[in-house]
């Protein structure tokens, strides 16, 4: 039997060996057939089969391959690609890392570049581009400087194409052709003409049914929460059933078909556009003082499903309703402790707060589920209102009588010593093991500058410079994780002292916002305390919320009810 040792060797080799990763992008930019995933996945294959070995002596196992993909995603949007983001992560030295070309790792010159970067010269990975069959360099400045003129060329390529995209589907608006995806109300269907075939939209008078009848419920006074609730209350499907959510109608899905021009004849397009934040890329509506906004109507008749007398009706009550409205843009982003923190466990819907009557008829703030607010019964039966004070009141007592007691805090404190003893124990061996690595280093430096002395002209040997910097480099992250494993090994008192009145101060400055009149800082003091949320689960017979989670302090686990009926775990 392989000794303890052994067996972490083994598993170290293992975890050396380097690994064939492929990525592969598709955009929606990209028109061409040779961007799709399955082009590029042949593309690699034969790369690794046939030029891998006789071009550049490598020899990688394809059925052994990691692939990530990303899949309709713009070459510009780099938060946003969660598997370029999961292939940074996972590679490590050695590793050979094969993509099309330069413009499927990135169409943005600085982040293309500091991706390259990161794979090839930080991780020290390979990195080949299989259409060009060539080795990316990162050895110096100018190889650096090439991946951002490489990475330019393909930012302005990817203008160019987004130019020609815009141009095309603006001449497909103005022959009434789809330039966009679905809306409800109408099927998309192809139609050939002569040798070419483009979509058009045909109205669906199932759907168009309830189209008229939203606009005939708003005019005749029904707000956006009863139309919503009457549709989801006849079983009628939403826009959205069967991709995501819970497929019903919404006071928000109301007011977007409310204002959507396409149902009284207008094909508008281009009334939202993608911009980028940071990284990401986000869709944003136009605004009528952006100068870049560039919106394309064409009158389509055929598509008329509201009357025009009945849209200007429509719209005339939005604008007064907005202009009537009562706006306070001091008032915070939620004015309840438990508004989104807490979670319906019945649907899965936000707790937020609407109106029930105590005793005596005076009317208060109650926590409720949205769902069953404003999409009715049928999307979720749970109809209790709780009172917001008693639910607070209630789960304000909890956490000052079990969770932020001194004999609570005393055990956290006790836990995070044992945490600290534990590694403090492990410190000596990490140590040793930095300490005989340190010195393998600097007698393999010391060897090499001999070497470099006798060869005199180190301009003629680049490798021997190179692989010098690289121990260099190691001797240096060595070094560093040998001080920190040396000063966790002799953390002294005082350091564990410090940390404990952190906790403790912590402790106090909560006990004080909970305890403070009205308590002001109630929701930060609860999303700190319970950073997963508050699962509610309703109590029909009681008519009260059984509200339960676990703090992050530890104590007790809140499983019970506002009506005093505590259990514990």
């Amino acid at each position: 039997m392989r000794t303890r040792e052994q067996a972490e060797a083994k598993r170290l080799e293992d975890a050396a060996l380097p690994m064939l990763r492929i990525y592969l992008r598709r955009s929606t930019d990209d028109g061409q057939q040779h961007f799709s995933i399955t082009v590029q996945r042949d593309g690699s294959r034969k790369f690794v089969a046939t030029v891998l070995p006789s071009r550049f002596a490598v020899s990688m196992d394809w059925e052994a391959r990691k692939e990530y993909v990303d899949d309709g995603i713009s070459g510009d949007d780099f938060a946003g690609r969660a598997a370029l983001q999961q292939l940074l992560t996972d590679t490590r030295r050695g590793d050979v890392i094969v993509v099309r070309d330069l413009s499927r790792l990135g169409r943005d010159a600085l982040e293309t570049a500091n991706v390259i970067r990161a794979l090839v010269r930080d991780r020290q990975a390979r990195l080949f581009y299989y259409d060009s069959m060539e080795e990316v360099p990162m050895k110096n400045v100018m190889d650096v400087v090439m991946s951002v003129i490489r990475g330019a060329g393909a930012e302005t390529e990817l203008t160019n194409i987004r130019s020609r995209t815009k141009e095309a589907l603006k001449n497909r608006v103005e022959r009434g052709h789809i330039a966009g995806g679905r809306c409800y109300g109408y099927d998309l269907v192809r139609e050939r003409v002569g040798g070419g075939e483009h979509t058009i939209a045909v109205i669906n008078e199932a759907q168009a049914e309830i189209v008229r009848r939203i606009f005939r419920e708003f005019l005749e006074g029904r707000g956006l929460k009863k139309i919503a609730i009457g549709l989801n209350n006849d079983g009628i499907p939403s826009p959205m059933a069967g991709t995501r959510g819970t497929g019903s109608w919404s006071p928000g899905a109301i007011t977007v078909m409310l204002r959507n021009e396409r149902y009284h004849g207008v094909y508008a397009h281009g009334k939202v556009k993608r911009v980028k934040k940071g990284k990401k890329k986000v869709v944003v509506g136009r605004s009528s003082t952006d100068p870049t906004m560039e919106v394309t109507r064409k009158d389509m008749p055929e598509w008329r499903i509201i009357d025009e007398d009945s849209w200007i009706a429509v719209q005339r009550k939005i604008e007064k309703r907005k202009h009537d409205q009562v706006r306070r843009p001091w008032a915070p982003t939620a004015r309840y402790a438990l508004t989104s923190l807490g979670k319906c466990e019945e649907c899965g819907g936000a707790i937020g707060v609407s109106r029930t009557k105590r005793t005596g008829g005076i009317r208060v703030p109650a926590y409720a589920c949205q769902y069953h607010h404003e999409r009715g019964s049928k999307v979720c039966s749970v109809s209790i209102h709780q009172p917001v004070d008693e639910v607070e009141d209630y789960i304000v007592g909890y956490l000052l009588d079990d969770v932020l007691t001194d004999e609570q805090i005393d055990a956290v404190v006790t836990r995070a010593r044992a945490q600290c003893a534990a590694f403090v124990t492990s410190a000596p061996e990490d140590v040793e093991r930095l300490e005989g690595e340190l010195v393998a280093l600097q007698k393999q430096r010391a060897n090499l500058v001999r070497l470099a002395a006798h060869v005199g002209d180190a301009s003629e040997t680049p490798e021997l410079v190179e692989q010098l910097n690289e121990v260099r480099e190691r001797i240096r992250g060595v070094d560093q994780r040998l001080r920190a494993a040396k000063s966790v090994a002799a953390a002294p008192e005082t350091e564990l002292a410090a940390f404990e009145a952190i906790i403790r101060q912590d402790a106090a400055r909560l006990r004080e916002v909970l305890s403070e009149p009205g308590r002001p800082g109630l929701r930060d003091a609860l999303a700190s305390l319970f950073p997963g949320g508050l699962a509610m689960k309703p109590d029909e017979i009681r008519r009260v919320w059984a509200i339960s989670g676990t703090p992050t302090l530890g104590g007790s686990r809140l499983e019970s009810d506002p009506t005093g009926n505590r259990t514990r775990d």
